[in-house]
């Protein structure tokens, strides 16, 4: 029977390989389920071998999110590390690639917010492996160009580096492992994007690796994910799907000045972290200001949003406001416009109308279901026949945008929404709920996605639908439907205005030439 261990760490141990390191090399908080650490011993030997010698916490860390069960499965479905910037993050993160990919044939996926931290760690995992011919011999290609890095090999295992967003994971299917990196900054429509894509696999794990968050950066607004993820971590013990945590910081009543505190929150100092380089950068941060970012990027003293796991929310749109604007009737139209959306996972594509009902605006969603191709187009052009709509729209960035092909070869002209439509589809729901201009057919599928929907502001200006949890593409169709209506309806017709009698028509003075 295999031994269910947690992960030996000591806070100061020598090292042979690193006699200069000096830092804590055990996490201020930590949460570990037991597990069995083969793989974790195998991809430390795999490391030794391609000429990598991590360090004791790399070694811990690597250890940790390779433990399995006692079934083999993963004991940590989730891993968090957070960790001050650097201190080699990147490093596990290559060397764990590599492990799975060369020796367990995985399909890995990793995002990061910009493209120079996604390139610069394929191009970390690429030096590794090209340095070994015994690893270099299994790759069948490799590339790395335009916001993309990928490294294939012959026994079907594979490896993405690229931006965060929906086609992330465009050309892998059943991701094993999806690592986000920067996670800080991650938010829940990128989650729900690639979600479907680890979902499928057998096995799936989900790393999340970052430095810590401070909830009034401007840079940190959407560390809300990170900060619920790591609360969930501390608070829950789920023994059936345990997350692993291991947050690398120093107490915060210790002096940010001391050099001690920088060993306490920097697990690599002496050998990447240094005294020369923290006072370099204590002189540069000389500021209130600084001194606060000196504390959150290089001592971990994050400033966590709270109060996030929890049941307690309010919907974008009451419960009061929608029983007002909700109606059993089904009013003569005298304009319509169709909208279609697909959720990210594709799980549910939602088809919407929207029409003119006297003063008001009238929508409803007459298709909430999976996206089959077939199926949602045969029910699109259906509501076509009927409706005879104005206008068929639908978002090109949505998963939807499938549907525009197979709807055009039809005879069916689709107008594809931009990016600054779908900010204003938003913006004139809540304001024609408000208004009591807009009126909603009766449905648990409309106010079930209002009960799960967040509002996301643009940086250039703006809202947006964003995802709390659940699906919204029924509210995000019926949204741009009734927007349409407004926005493909009809002239007036201009009506001649009567000439009024004795009126004096006006001619201008000719300007006089003086000679």
């Amino acid at each position: 029977m295999t031994a269910m261990t947690l992960t030996k760490r000591e806070d100061y141990p020598t090292s042979d390989d690193y006699p200069e390191l000096t830092g804590k090399q055990s996490p201020l908080f930590l949460r570990e389920a037991p597990g069995d650490h083969e793989h974790g011993r195998k991809n430390i030997e795999l490391a030794r071998r391609a000429g990598v010698k991590p360090m004791p916490w790399q070694e811990n860390e690597i250890n940790a999110m390779n433990a399995t069960q006692e079934d083999g499965k993963w004991t940590h479905s989730d891993a968090i590390l957070i960790v001050p910037r650097q201190n080699g993050k990147s490093l596990i993160v290559a060397l764990v690639v590599i492990y799975r990919i060369f020796v367990l044939g995985q399909k890995v996926l990793f995002t990061a917010q910009q493209w120079d931290t996604a390139k610069e760690l394929w191009e970390e995992t690429w030096k590794i492996v090209k340095s070994r011919r015994f690893l270099q011999k299994l790759v069948t290609s490799k590339t790395c160009s335009q916001g993309r890095g990928t490294i294939f090999l012959s026994n079907g295992g594979r490896v993405v580096f690229t931006t965060r967003s929906e086609d992330a994971g465009r050309g892998l299917t059943k991701i094993d492992l999806l690592i986000y990196d920067e996670a800080y900054n991650l938010t829940d429509g990128e989650m729900a994007a690639l979600s479907f894509l680890s979902q499928a696999a057998e096995d799936p794990q989900v790393f999340f690796m970052s430095s810590s968050v401070h909830k009034d950066f401007p840079q940190h607004q959407n560390g809300k994910v990170l900060s619920a993820m790591r609360q969930q971590a501390l608070e829950e013990r789920d023994s059936e799907e345990p997350a692993y945590l291991a947050e690398y910081a120093a107490p915060k009543e210790l002096d940010p000045s001391d050099e001690q505190t920088w060993r306490i929150s920097n697990p690599s100092y002496g050998v990447i972290s240094t005294r020369k380089k923290m006072l370099r950068i204590m002189k540069r941060m000389n500021t209130e200001a600084g001194r606060v970012n000196f504390g959150v990027e290089a001592l971990g003293w994050a400033s966590w949003f709270e109060d996030l796991t929890g049941t307690e929310f309010t919907p974008v749109v009451s419960d009061e406001d929608l029983d007002e604007v909700m109606t059993v009737d089904a009013p003569m139209l005298s304009h319509s416009v169709v909208c279609v959306d697909a959720s990210p996972d594709r799980e549910f594509c939602s088809i919407a109308l929207g029409g003119k009902a006297g003063d008001q605006v009238y929508g409803m969603v007459g298709y909430h279901s999976a996206l089959n191709v077939k199926v949602v187009v045969d029910a699109i052009i259906e509501v076509i026949e009927v409706a005879n709509p104005m206008a068929i729209l639908i978002d090109p960035k949505s998963p939807a945008e499938v549907l525009v092909a197979p709807l055009e070869k039809a005879g069916y002209d689709v107008t594809k929404l931009s990016w600054s439509d779908v900010k204003s589809s938003t913006a004139a729901f809540l304001q024609g709920v408000d208004d009591r201009d807009y009126i909603l057919q009766d449905s648990q599928i409309i106010r079930d996605g209002i009960a799960c929907a967040e509002l996301r502001e643009d940086k250039d200006g703006g809202i947006a639908w964003a995802r709390r949890s659940g699906i919204i593409s029924q509210l995000v169709a019926l949204s741009g439907a009734m927007w349409g209506v407004q926005r493909f309806a009809p002239l007036p017709k201009k009506k001649n205005m009567p000439v009024a009698k004795n009126r004096v028509v006006r001619r201008p003075r000719k300007k006089v030439r003086h000679y």
